[in-house]
C-alpha cells in the first residue's frame, strides 16, 4: 500500500484534486467518460456506472449487499438516491475513503453494470 492510498480528506470538503484522480482511475479502468443530466459520468459499454456529483461525491452502482453494507460501515459518507437505490445506485464521498477502498468500489460498480443482463435502471 503505498502512503497515497491512505490519503483522506475531510467529508466536508469538495477536492479537484480527487476528481482528477478518479478520473484517472475510471479511464484506466477502461471506462470512457460521458455526461448524464449535464454532470460527467464514466461509462462501460454504454452503460453508465459512476456519475459525478455536483458535491464531489460519486453516484455508483453496487451489487445490493454491498450498498448495505456501505451505509453500515459509513453512514455519514453515503446516500441512497430516491427510487434508483433499489437498483443498487449509491451515492459516495468516495474521496473520504482509501484510494484502496474507492478502487474496489469502482471495480465492483464495473462487474455489476457488465455482467449477466441487469434491469435497464
Amino acid at each position: 500500500m503505498s502512503p497515497q492510498d491512505l490519503i483522506h480528506v475531510p467529508t466536508s470538503e469538495h477536492d479537484p484534486a480527487f476528481d482528477e484522480w478518479f478520473a484517472q482511475l475510471c479511464t484506466s479502468s477502461g471506462l470512457t467518460q460521458g455526461s448524464h443530466h449535464g454532470r460527467i459520468d464514466y461509462r462501460a459499454a454504454g452503460k453508465i456506472v459512476a456519475n459525478a456529483e455536483d458535491d464531489g461525491a460519486v453516484t455508483l452502482k453496487v451489487p445490493l449487499e454491498e450498498q448495505h453494507a456501505l451505509l453500515h460501515q459509513h453512514p455519514d459518507l453515503v446516500r441512497l438516491p430516491a427510487g434508483w437505490s433499489k437498483y443498487g445506485w449509491t451515492t459516495v464521498r468516495l474521496q473520504s475513503l482509501e484510494r484502496t477502498h474507492v478502487r474496489e468500489l469502482l471495480a465492483s460498480a464495473i462487474e455489476t453494470v457488465t455482467s449477466a443482463r441487469q434491469p435497464d435502471r
